[in-house]
Order: structure tokens, then sequence, then C-alpha cells
């Protein structure tokens, strides 16, 4: 898995990302839209009108 904060995507390797389990690919979403959340909930991308 590569990831960055400066690209717009995460990339897997795609025979890794074959082998996960339903499970294992459900915590991963989950865990990058709650980071995601986290990142666009700061004080900086509020609008404070």
């Amino acid at each position: 898995m590569k990831g960055c904060r400066e690209i717009e995507y995460v990339e897997f390797n795609r025979y890794i990302f074959k082998r996960l389990t339903d499970k294992e690919t459900i915590w991963i979403i989950s865990h990058y839209d709650k980071k995601l959340e986290e990142y666009y909930n700061r004080p900086i991308f509020i609008n404070k009108s």
C-alpha cells in the first residue's frame, strides 16, 4: 500500500489486495474514511462566517 498526504488516492498492490478478506477490506475503507473526516474537520477547513 502506498499513501501520501500530497496525493488524492491510495494505491494497493493488486496481488496483496486480492488476498485481503472482506473484513480487512472494510476495515481499511472505514479507517481511511475516518481519517479523511478528521482531516477535513480541522479548524482551517471550517467556515467561520
